[in-house]
């Protein structure tokens, strides 16, 4: 049980299933095509600890939403994340990840050894972060049935269902040949400028796969890698109240 893929960008905790499926996927020598892909995804289904795995996600939902409420409440704007990292940490560490750490760009990493030495190397991430500045009011209120909070989704979520997968993983003996690095990146909102995930690749060479689990949408994977472009834009003008040219 191994994989080659990369970029993989899934939303939400019944996500998290997809991300169970594909470690357990066998890893292809060259890019395989659209039906040995869907075949091989198949296969793991057919695994009754897997299916169990499954059952145990879609069961702990409730769990889930209750850990996705706390997370949102620990304020994570950008380059602030420090509080929400300790807490993701110590989560960790109660999953068993006693070495799990702090890295010196802030990002919260743990590793799930895999049967194979070390390889492949798949990256599990969320990011810790939140688009929403300092001071905002992340209280998490029901309004008209709706759950409502800033950063509720984006990426709360992520962070929840990444527990959840981990947890279930680890109840139920999913042993993967690959080896496992479960992170929380800080620095995808705004100016963070991607800094979490570009430590990490700095810093581990040998990844060879990425799951990222954001947003809330359950109906699509995006598997192709996303990146970003910053400019600085000088404008001159005449003076004055400049900003209304």
């Amino acid at each position: 049980m191994g994989w080659k893929l990369s970029g993989w960008k899934l939303s939400g905790c019944k996500l998290s299933i997809a991300a169970i499926v594909l470690l357990v996927t066998p890893a292809f020598a060259q890019a395989p095509s659209p039906q040995t892909m869907d075949a091989a995804m198949l296969t793991p289904l057919g695994n009754a600890k897997v299916g169990k795995a499954l059952d145990d996600i879609k069961a702990d939902d409730a769990r889930c939403l209750e850990e996705q409420k706390r997370i949102t409440e620990i304020p994570a704007p950008p380059f602030k994340e420090k509080v929400r990292a300790e807490y993701f940490l110590k989560r960790m560490q109660e999953l068993g990840f006693k070495d799990a750490s702090i890295d010196s760009e802030g990002n919260v990493i743990a590793l799930r050894n895999g049967t194979g030495g070390g390889r492949p190397k798949l990256v599990l991430s969320a990011h810790l972060d939140t688009v929403f500045p300092e001071g905002v009011d992340v209280t998490v209120k029901e309004k008209d049935g709706v759950i409502v909070a800033p950063g509720i989704g984006d990426d709360s979520r992520g962070l929840a269902a990444l527990l959840s997968l981990v947890k279930t993983m680890n109840e139920n003996a999913i042993a993967t040949v690959g080896d496992v690095l479960v992170v929380g990146t800080v620095g995808e909102e705004e100016l963070g400028n991607l800094r979490g995930v570009k430590a990490l690749f700095r810093d581990h060479t040998d990844i060879d796969g990425f799951i990222s689990i954001d947003g809330l949408g359950i109906s699509r994977a995006v598997n192709q890698s996303t990146g970003s472009h910053r400019y600085e834009m000088i404008f001159k003008g005449p003076g004055g109240h400049s900003f209304q040219i």
